[in-house]
């Protein structure tokens, strides 16, 4: 049974209601665009105080390291071994053919 059966409206009755609904989402709409809008602008504002400031730059800089170390900065895993005793400086050399004349 459709709506139109069931609350027993005529064709031009449902059409305005239909159009009723679409007047009203569509400044929904409209409202929810220029909202985004405002958004945006406000964001794009902020980003260019940012970059016409260095000390905001370096202020964001260290914070995303400051964060970042944070997150991974732990212990190493492994050593590091300085001993150069193994290393002879003919190991340095590429080991290549060739004729000096």
């Amino acid at each position: 049974m459709g709506l139109q059966e069931r609350f027993e409206l005529t064709e031009v009755q449902a059409k305005a209601i239909l159009e009723m609904r679409l007047q009203k989402l569509t400044s929904m709409e409209v409202d929810k665009v220029r909202e985004d809008l405002e958004e945006t602008n406000k964001l794009i504002e902020r980003l260019k105080e940012i970059l016409d400031s260095e000390e905001l730059v370096l202020g964001i800089v260290r914070d995303e390291l400051e964060e970042v170390k944070d997150r991974y900065g732990d212990d190493r895993r492994t050593q590091i071994d300085f001993d150069e005793s193994e290393l002879a400086m003919e190991d340095l050399v590429p080991n290549v053919k060739m004729v000096v004349s």
